[in-house]
C-alpha cells in the first residue's frame, strides 16, 4: 500500500545517500522486474545497484526456528474442479503462444494452486517454500533451479541466470486462477457460510459475557473466536488471528 505522502526507495536513496554509491540488495527477496526497474532508476541519477548474495540478517540469526515439519495437503478434483493435468495443459498452450519452452515459477501460491497442494510453512498461509519449473513434456517441483519464460515476480538470483534467454512477463498463472471455476467458487460460498455459522456463535457467546459483567480483556476475547473457528467442519488453520477491533468493526457493520 503506497500512502500519499509516502515516497519511493529510489526517492529515500537520492535523498539521504551520496551520489555515487553502491546500493546493495538481496537478490532473493527482491523481484528481477523490481530489480531491474529499480536498476535502470537509480543509474540514471548516479547509483549502481549490486546483488548481496547470502542475506545478511541470516548470518547473525542463529537460533531461528525451523520451519514446520507438516507434510503437504493434496487436494482432489473434486476439491478444486480442475485437475493438475489439465492446468498444466493450459500453462503449456500459453507458453506455446509465447514461443517458450519452460516456465520458472517461484511465486509460492502460484505453486500451489498449479499442482493443487497445500502447505504450512508460513504461519496463517496455505504455503510450502519451493520452485516447479514447467517444460512441454514434464513439471518438476523442487521442495526442502532454450527460451524461458520467467514471470517479472521472480527473484533477481534466479531470474539473472536467465537473463539472456528468457521471455520475462507476468506469470500466466496468476490469471488462470484469478477465474474460479464452479467448484472453487462451490468453496468459498460454503467456507463462508461455516465461518458466518462460527461469527454468529461467538457474538451470542460475547453478548452472553457482556450481559453477566465479564471483565473481557481484547485477547481473550480474540481467543475465544479463534477457538470456536477450529471447531467448524474442515478447519485446517486461521488465516490471521482474531481481533476484537475487527470483530466491532464487522459488528457495526452487519447490524447497524
Amino acid at each position: 500500500m503506497i500512502f500519499q505522502d509516502s515516497i519511493s526507495p529510489e526517492e529515500w536513496i537520492n535523498a539521504n545517500i551520496p551520489k555515487g554509491a553502491v546500493i546493495g540488495f538481496d537478490p532473493d527477496i527482491v523481484t528481477y522486474g523490481d530489480a531491474k526497474s529499480m536498476s535502470s532508476s537509480l543509474k540514471s541519477v548516479g547509483y549502481t545497484m549490486k546483488a548481496v548474495h547470502g542475506n545478511l540478517v541470516d548470518r547473525f540469526w542463529k537460533e531461528r526456528p525451523a520451519l514446520p515439519n507438516k507434510k503437504l495437503i493434496c487436494l482432489s478434483k473434486e476439491e478444486t474442479g480442475t485437475a493438475v493435468g489439465v492446468k498444466l495443459d493450459r500453462v503449456r498452450a500459453e507458453l506455446k503462444k509465447k514461443q517458450c519452452t519452460a516456465l520458472v515459477l517461484l511465486s509460492l501460491d502460484d505453486i500451489m494452486w498449479t499442482l493443487n497442494i497445500r502447505g504450512f510453512d508460513i504461519q496463517y498461509n496455505p504455503l510450502a517454500y519451493s520452485y516447479l519449473l514447467i517444460t512441454e513434456n514434464d513439471a518438476h517441483l523442487f521442495i526442502d533451479s532454450a527460451k524461458v519464460f520467467v514471470p517479472g515476480s521472480t527473484n533477481f538470483a534466479i531470474g539473472e541466470m536467465f537473463e539472456k534467454r528468457m521471455y520475462q512477463k507476468e506469470s500466466p498463472i496468476q490469471g488462470m486462477k484469478a477465474r474460479k471455476n464452479d467448484v472453487e467458487l462451490g468453496g468459498i460460498r460454503k467456507a463462508s457460510i461455516r465461518d458466518a455459522v462460527a461469527l454468529s456463535k461467538y457474538l451470542l457467546w460475547l453478548e452472553k459475557q457482556i450481559e453477566g459483567g465479564a471483565d473481557l480483556t481484547e485477547d481473550a476475547a480474540g481467543k475465544k473466536i479463534d477457538e470456536i473457528r477450529t471447531h467448524e467442519e474442515k478447519f485446517v488453520d486461521l488465516r490471521y488471528p482474531a481481533s476484537i477491533s475487527v470483530i466491532v468493526m464487522f459488528q457495526s457493520i452487519s447490524f447497524a
